[in-house]
Protein backbone atom coordinates (compact mmCIF):
# COMPACT_ATOMS: atom_id res chain seq x y z
CA UNK A 1 0.00 0.00 0.00
CA UNK A 2 1.35 3.61 -0.49
CA UNK A 3 2.25 5.88 1.88
CA UNK A 4 1.27 8.73 0.35
CA UNK A 5 4.22 10.81 1.43
CA UNK A 6 3.96 12.97 -1.83
CA UNK A 7 5.60 16.46 -0.88
CA UNK A 8 6.11 15.49 2.72
CA UNK A 9 9.26 14.67 5.15
CA UNK A 10 8.88 11.14 6.76
CA UNK A 11 10.95 9.03 9.66
CA UNK A 12 10.45 6.43 11.49
CA UNK A 13 10.65 6.77 15.31
CA UNK A 14 11.70 3.25 15.75
CA UNK A 15 14.98 3.98 13.32
CA UNK A 16 17.06 6.02 15.80
CA UNK A 17 20.56 6.06 15.29
CA UNK A 18 21.96 3.96 18.62
CA UNK A 19 25.84 4.61 18.16
CA UNK A 20 27.79 7.55 18.96
CA UNK A 21 28.73 7.88 15.54
CA UNK A 22 29.09 6.55 12.26
CA UNK A 23 28.49 7.32 8.38
CA UNK A 24 25.42 6.35 6.14
CA UNK A 25 26.54 5.83 2.49
CA UNK A 26 23.27 4.60 0.87
CA UNK A 27 19.85 4.43 1.48
CA UNK A 28 17.42 1.79 0.20
CA UNK A 29 13.99 2.78 -0.43
CA UNK A 30 10.74 0.63 -1.42
CA UNK A 31 8.50 2.99 -3.54
CA UNK A 32 5.10 1.98 -4.00
CA UNK A 33 4.57 5.18 -5.98
CA UNK A 34 7.64 5.45 -8.72
CA UNK A 35 9.31 8.56 -9.30
CA UNK A 36 7.50 9.87 -12.21
CA UNK A 37 9.89 12.13 -13.27
CA UNK A 38 13.91 11.67 -14.69
CA UNK A 39 14.70 14.15 -12.22
CA UNK A 40 13.35 13.94 -8.68
CA UNK A 41 14.03 15.60 -5.55
CA UNK A 42 14.41 13.18 -2.49
CA UNK A 43 16.26 14.66 -0.23
CA UNK A 44 17.86 12.70 3.14
CA UNK A 45 17.98 15.32 6.22
CA UNK A 46 19.44 14.22 9.71
CA UNK A 47 17.49 15.33 12.66
CA UNK A 48 17.08 15.24 16.38
CA UNK A 49 14.94 15.96 19.15
CA UNK A 50 14.18 18.84 20.31
CA UNK A 51 12.94 20.17 23.82
CA UNK A 52 10.82 17.99 25.59
CA UNK A 53 8.73 17.50 22.81
CA UNK A 54 8.45 14.19 21.27
CA UNK A 55 7.24 16.28 17.75
CA UNK A 56 9.21 18.61 17.81
CA UNK A 57 13.11 18.58 15.49
CA UNK A 58 15.77 20.28 14.29
CA UNK A 59 17.68 19.94 11.22
CA UNK A 60 20.85 18.74 11.85
CA UNK A 61 22.36 18.27 8.18
CA UNK A 62 21.54 17.21 4.44
CA UNK A 63 21.70 15.73 1.46
CA UNK A 64 20.13 15.74 -1.73
CA UNK A 65 19.88 12.13 -3.26
CA UNK A 66 22.18 11.61 -6.66
CA UNK A 67 19.56 11.24 -9.47
CA UNK A 68 21.76 9.03 -11.28
CA UNK A 69 20.92 6.49 -8.89
CA UNK A 70 17.09 6.60 -8.73
CA UNK A 71 15.05 5.13 -11.86
CA UNK A 72 12.19 6.84 -13.15
CA UNK A 73 9.25 4.49 -13.32
CA UNK A 74 10.41 1.71 -11.45
CA UNK A 75 8.37 0.78 -8.13
CA UNK A 76 10.13 -1.30 -5.57
CA UNK A 77 13.50 -1.61 -3.52
CA UNK A 78 16.27 1.42 -5.19
CA UNK A 79 19.19 1.06 -3.57
CA UNK A 80 20.54 4.83 -3.89
CA UNK A 81 23.90 5.32 -2.70
CA UNK A 82 24.93 8.57 -1.72
CA UNK A 83 27.47 11.47 -2.99
CA UNK A 84 29.45 11.68 0.03
CA UNK A 85 28.79 9.71 3.07
CA UNK A 86 27.22 11.90 5.74
CA UNK A 87 28.12 11.61 9.22
CA UNK A 88 25.79 10.70 12.13
CA UNK A 89 25.49 10.93 15.69
CA UNK A 90 23.48 8.86 18.20
CA UNK A 91 19.95 10.07 19.16
CA UNK A 92 19.47 11.60 15.57
CA UNK A 93 16.56 10.40 12.78
CA UNK A 94 16.96 9.89 9.42
CA UNK A 95 14.06 11.42 7.78
CA UNK A 96 13.47 11.45 3.89
CA UNK A 97 11.79 14.30 1.98
CA UNK A 98 10.14 13.43 -1.14
CA UNK A 99 9.72 16.43 -3.79
CA UNK A 100 6.91 16.76 -6.39
CA UNK A 101 6.58 13.85 -8.43
CA UNK A 102 9.59 11.68 -6.59
CA UNK A 103 8.14 8.96 -6.17
CA UNK A 104 6.53 7.73 -2.42
CA UNK A 105 7.51 4.67 -0.41
CA UNK A 106 5.29 1.77 0.90
CA UNK A 107 3.50 1.97 4.00
CA UNK A 108 4.34 -0.45 7.20
CA UNK A 109 3.00 -1.48 9.88
CA UNK A 110 4.28 -0.34 13.49
CA UNK A 111 7.64 2.05 12.45
CA UNK A 112 6.07 5.03 14.46
CA UNK A 113 5.98 7.48 11.49
CA UNK A 114 6.94 11.40 12.17
CA UNK A 115 5.73 13.48 9.19
CA UNK A 116 5.04 17.09 7.62
CA UNK A 117 4.51 18.62 4.85
CA UNK A 118 7.54 19.70 2.59
CA UNK A 119 6.99 23.38 2.14
CA UNK A 120 5.92 24.44 5.99
CA UNK A 121 9.14 22.55 6.57
CA UNK A 122 11.32 23.91 4.23
CA UNK A 123 9.43 27.33 5.60
CA UNK A 124 10.04 26.56 8.95
CA UNK A 125 14.01 25.20 8.68
CA UNK A 126 14.70 28.20 6.72
CA UNK A 127 13.78 30.18 10.16
CA UNK A 128 15.89 28.08 11.89
CA UNK A 129 13.37 27.00 14.23
CA UNK A 130 12.12 23.32 15.79
CA UNK A 131 9.53 22.25 13.13
CA UNK A 132 6.88 20.41 14.20
CA UNK A 133 6.07 16.69 13.21
CA UNK A 134 2.65 14.95 12.75
CA UNK A 135 3.24 11.40 14.78
CA UNK A 136 1.23 8.00 13.32
CA UNK A 137 2.42 5.66 15.29
CA UNK A 138 0.96 2.36 13.53
CA UNK A 139 2.59 2.76 10.12
CA UNK A 140 5.95 4.22 8.78
CA UNK A 141 7.46 4.37 5.73
CA UNK A 142 9.89 2.04 3.99
CA UNK A 143 12.93 2.64 3.33
CA UNK A 144 16.19 1.54 5.14
CA UNK A 145 19.79 2.50 5.72
CA UNK A 146 23.05 1.00 7.05
CA UNK A 147 25.47 3.30 9.20
CA UNK A 148 29.08 2.11 8.87
CA UNK A 149 32.31 3.07 10.61
CA UNK A 150 35.31 4.06 8.36
CA UNK A 151 38.87 2.67 10.40
CA UNK A 152 42.00 2.82 8.36
CA UNK A 153 39.51 2.70 4.55
CA UNK A 154 38.02 0.02 5.68
CA UNK A 155 34.67 -0.04 6.76
CA UNK A 156 32.86 -1.81 9.45
CA UNK A 157 28.75 -2.08 9.89
CA UNK A 158 27.61 -1.39 13.01
CA UNK A 159 23.81 -0.63 12.21
CA UNK A 160 21.75 -1.59 9.48
CA UNK A 161 17.75 -0.56 9.65
CA UNK A 162 15.91 -3.65 7.48
CA UNK A 163 12.47 -2.16 5.62
CA UNK A 164 9.88 -4.28 7.34
CA UNK A 165 8.23 -7.42 5.33
CA UNK A 166 4.88 -6.36 6.46
CA UNK A 167 3.53 -4.05 4.10
CA UNK A 168 0.14 -2.98 4.83
CA UNK A 169 -2.55 -3.99 2.91
CA UNK A 170 -5.71 -1.90 2.03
Amino acid sequence: MDSNLFDMVVFNGVDRIYHERGYINTVTINFSSPPLISNPQITLYLISSEGNSSNMFRVDGEQILSITHIQQGQKGLQKIPLESPIKCFKDQFIALAFGPHSGSPACVRDRNEHSVNLVHFRSVKDQNKPIIFTNYPNKGAAFSFVIEESVEGISHLLYKVNITPSVRSK
